[in-house]
């Protein structure tokens, strides 16, 4: 008996050639179809961390409070290294706890495409996930030092009395994700090409720490000269930990020079990452496959 034949109309318009790139758009929507499991993923991974220890992730909680109170005793007890900053122990658990979280951001994601393509080529995922979900982590597994550095402000001598201007500590919190994130998208993606400039990023991050105004203000680099008043003006981190001190620990409202500083480091890093991982997806990938 014949078999009849007739035509059938297949719609491949949203199909792509095998190996064919992403648009930038398609790129970072895909990136953003998979956010869901990106979160499931880091909240699962930081869980995990005190499956096996008996106070599991209480841990998140009592490491902060260990670091505040060993800071608080040696710089404040001890040596008493006030400089004639006001509050110097609060202006000091500023800086150490905000700056931690940068550096934990930007070194904990440095490696994140170089391991991503190694160990896992066959993934679906984009490239670009890798350091963002490293980021997830951190933020995920850090957010309880905020709240123990918040009580401490307000539990340690002398004690700070919070009014409306506090709240905009957010929004600052908010500009410092984006400024790691697009921090570490670059980072990853050169190191991800050269796995030695990982050495580099990591004194790096230390000589960015003495230039952001952790443990004294950053005043003193600015008078060493021109270019050193440059570089601290333009230093995301410093403005980062002035704003935060000054609406949370000296109820001051932060210049509007400040906060266009920080948008800008926010963003640009944060584009120019996603652009330069994006055109460089097939070749992250390139060593997994070889």
């Amino acid at each position: 008996m014949p078999v009849s034949e007739r035509a059938v109309e297949v719609d491949v318009g949203h199909l792509s050639l095998r190996g064919e790139k992403d648009s930038l758009i398609d790129y970072i929507l895909r990136v953003w179809d998979v956010r869901s499991f990106m979160f499931h993923e880091a909240r699962t991974h930081v869980s995990s961390r005190g499956e096996h220890q008996a106070l599991g992730n209480l841990w998140l909680i009592i490491n902060p409070i260990m670091d505040g109170a060993v800071f608080y005793i040696v710089f404040g007890l001890i040596l008493q290294m006030d400089k004639g900053i006001p509050n110097f122990i609060a202006f000091l658990l500023v800086g150490v706890f905000c700056f931690q979280m940068t550096t934990r951001c930007v070194n904990g994601s440095s490696m994140s495409i170089y391991r991503w393509r190694t160990s896992s080529s066959t993934s679906s995922l984009p490239a670009i996930a890798a350091p963002i979900n490293e980021n997830l982590r951190t933020w995920i597994a850090g957010l309880p030092s905020y709240l123990v550095l918040v009580v401490m402000i307000l539990a340690l001598p002398p004690l700070e009395n919070l009014s409306p201007i506090a709240f905009l500590v957010v929004p600052v919190i908010v500009l410092q994700i984006g400024i790691n994130l697009g921090i570490s998208l670059i980072a990853a993606h050169f190191i991800a090409r050269v796995p030695d400039l990982n050495n580099i990023l990591r004194v790096s991050t230390r000589a960015w720490m003495f230039g952001s105004g952790v443990m004294f203000p950053v005043a003193k680099f600015a008078e060493l000269g021109p270019v050193f008043a440059f570089i601290i003006h333009w230093n995301p981190m410093a403005w980062v930990l002035n704003h935060i001190r000054e609406v949370f620990v000296y109820n001051e409202l932060p210049s509007i020079e400040g906060w266009l500083i920080m948008i800008l480091w926010a963003v640009v890093p944060l584009l120019a990452g996603t652009v330069l991982i994006w055109r460089g997806e097939s070749s992250h990938r390139s060593v997994g496959d070889e």
